[in-house]
């Protein structure tokens, strides 16, 4: 049996181009496949079961470059997540600066959505490294835009250690991020994947050079974020306050369960023993159309995830978060958690572990960890002391 999910992830592709450190399911196909796409997405979720009862909390439209649908197309994805939707569910869209214009801007705010802002930097010379299409002042007069048109909740996101980005480069992103006022920041460290044009073009050995001034950097945007009052709420996420927080990251990072449509789309469902099922649409936009179109599910990569593993996967996940860590006294006795990897993590520390009681001071043998701000910057180390005895 599948238990029920409350959040809806969407991928639309559509790209006018591929930046070079991009390794998302992308394609920069005509526009005349927008509507075409915009129906089979209303078609493939109806496929997998259609949305719960009252609607989805959550919904998260990511790409690709949601917002280069063409306007008609754009008005047909909001009308349907509105009728999908709970009372009261964050809607969010991803969104880069070069395509918000007013009537985008009108849509978007008419729709009551959260923005994800691809800001990356508001240096010239970093944007050209990372093959952005906008310009600080695009970036600028696009949040100027949505903020006119009554958008709410904008979020803006930063990357650094960005190869010839210097401190004073990341200083002057955050400054200029900061004067812009949005409501949730996520700043994420450069990775160059293998296959991108960026790993081709400066190789792993740039990664290896990048350490530790990526280390300095990652220091660096914690230290300023919290001056300014900002509260680090996940490894890569800054939020203004507790309402700014991305309720459907979160649920990920719960590792709570959600539904996916769309060509490339992950999504992840629960049965009732506490086991998963992982289902990933494949990466081929005809092949996904065709499939659907057809009222077939698409071809898609399922992966069965038992109890054990997603127990694993409930404790990593969870180290991203700035909240204590719940290890159950089962988690030790099963080996999902090593105790002695769990002591170790005291002895360095990079965080206290404390125990849980009942009413009545009878301890359960369960734990909660908190990290510490050098544990939550080793949180590989520590998923590693933790996970891999």
């Amino acid at each position: 049996m599948i238990t029920p999910t409350r959040s809806l992830y969407v991928h639309v592709p559509f790209c006018a181009h591929r930046c070079g450190y991009c390794d998302f399911v992308t394609t920069s196909r005509s526009p005349e496949l927008h509507g075409r796409y915009v129906a089979a997405l209303q078609r493939e979720l109806a496929l997998q079961g259609g949305a719960p009862e009252g609607g989805f909390d959550t919904i998260f439209v990511g790409g690709g470059t949601p917002t280069l649908l063409e306007p008609e197309a754009m008005g047909e994805l909001l009308a349907w997540l509105a009728s999908v939707q709970a009372p009261g569910a964050e809607l969010t869209l991803e969104c880069n600066p070069e395509t918000v214009d007013e009537r985008l801007a009108d849509q978007l705010a008419a729709a009551g959505a959260r923005v994800s802002l691809g800001a990356q930097s508001f240096s010239a010379h970093v944007l050209e490294a990372l093959e952005r299409r906008a310009n600080p002042e695009t970036v600028r007069g696009a949040v100027r835009q949505l903020r006119a048109a009554g958008i709410e909740r904008l979020s803006l996101d930063l990357i650094w250690a960005v190869p010839g980005q210097t401190d004073e480069d990341l200083a002057r992103d955050l400054e200029a991020a900061l004067e812009l006022e949005p409501d949730h920041l996520s700043a994420y460290e450069l990775e160059l994947k293998p296959g991108t044009r960026l790993a081709h073009r400066f190789g792993t050995d740039a990664a290896t050079a990048l350490g530790e001034a990526a280390d300095e950097h990652y220091d660096f945007v914690i230290d300023r974020l919290q001056e300014a009052g900002w509260w680090w709420y996940e490894t890569a996420n800054f939020a203004r306050d507790e309402q700014e927080r991305c309720r459907h990251n979160l649920a990920y990072w719960h590792a709570d369960t959600w539904l996916a449509v769309g060509v490339g789309a992950v999504g992840a469902r629960a049965h009732a023993d506490g086991s998963r099922v992982r289902r990933a649409n494949l990466p081929n936009v005809p092949r996904w159309l065709k499939a659907v179109e057809a009222g077939e599910l698409p071809p898609a990569r399922i992966e069965e995830i038992d109890q054990r593993t997603a127990r694993l996967e409930r404790v990593m996940l969870a180290l991203r978060l700035d909240q204590a860590v719940r290890i159950e006294a089962s988690d030790i006795a099963d080996g999902i958690v090593d105790g002695a990897g769990l002591e170790r993590v005291m002895e360095l520390e990079l965080g206290t572990a404390l125990p849980v009681g009942d009413a009545d001071g009878t301890l359960r043998g369960t734990v909660e960890l908190r990290l510490n701000r050098r544990g939550r910057m080793l949180q590989g180390t520590v998923g590693g002391l933790l996970l891999d005895p």
